[in-house]
């Protein structure tokens, strides 16, 4: 039924929702991919050249841009409507922007299921100080998209970095990390596992709930490029054991 992911941790079946299959003995997973802006196009390529078949959901599939995309996204890429996209794999990236995110989830289709992979960010620009702006949600941007999209398993992943980096982390000197969050342990992990593949150290942020903080994070990046010059700061969050019977050091 499904094509299996080779997962460093566990079987891809026990990550698609299917039973678990031996490490590395099927093919990787096809990703539709909605959208073929920058997010979507750089890491469609990537993930295409890494061996996932990359199947973009594009309004305009046959415009010259969308077949040069699908011409350098690996073996067996191709660009089709994106409900027709989504309904070709289990595994869903939208990269599309967040004034369109709601109107392009809903248009998908049943996704009940289906990892949902989200890149987006819910900000805006304002004109008057150039900077960008958070929009007021009552709840984080991708706990909307899985409030569009129900039974779907909704993963915040990719958001946190330029797309200059995402096609290139050696841009950065050192290590970037991508803090994922989501209420499905599986589509977590294949997260992981993909952000692990392009080059990163993701970093496991909990509940889909906090999504909200790494939006913020995400809005925190944006600025800091305007506020800091020639410069670019990337995330790097390095792991220190907890002092036990320390005062502050008690997980909460």
């Amino acid at each position: 039924m499904l094509k299996s992911l080779a997962i460093t941790l566990c079987g891809a079946g026990a990550l698609l929702g299917g039973s678990p299959l031996a490490l590395g003995a099927s093919p990787k997973v096809d990703i539709a991919i909605i959208g073929t802006g920058h997010v979507g196009g750089t890491l469609g390529s990537r993930l295409g050249k890494a061996g996932y078949r990359i199947i973009y959901g594009s309004l305009n599939p046959d415009d010259p841009a969308v077949r040069a995309l699908v011409a350098r996204s690996g073996k067996g890429a191709s660009a089709v409507a994106p409900a027709i996209a989504a309904s070709r794999a289990e595994v869903i990236m939208l990269a599309v922007p967040w004034a369109s995110a709601e109107t392009a989830v809903k248009s998908l289709g049943d996704l009940h299921g289906k990892i949902l992979l989200d890149p987006t960010n819910p900000l805006g620009h304002d004109e008057k100080t150039n900077l960008a702006v958070e929009f007021s949600l009552p709840m984080a941007g991708a706990e909307l998209i899985q409030s569009w999209a129900p039974g779907s398993r909704v993963v915040k992943v990719f958001d946190t970095t330029s797309w200059l980096v995402l096609a290139n982390p050696r841009i950065a000197p050192g290590p970037i990390t991508i803090p994922i969050a989501s209420d499905d342990p599986g589509a977590k992990q294949l997260a992981m596992e993909l952000a692990r593949e392009l080059g990163f150290d993701p970093f496991d942020a909990g509940n889909l709930h906090n999504a909200k903080l790494i939006e913020g994070m995400a809005l925190l990046y944006i600025r800091g490029k305007h506020f800091n010059g020639k410069y670019a700061y990337e995330y790097y969050l390095r792991p220190r054991r907890l002092r036990s019977g320390s005062p502050g050091e008690a997980p909460e």
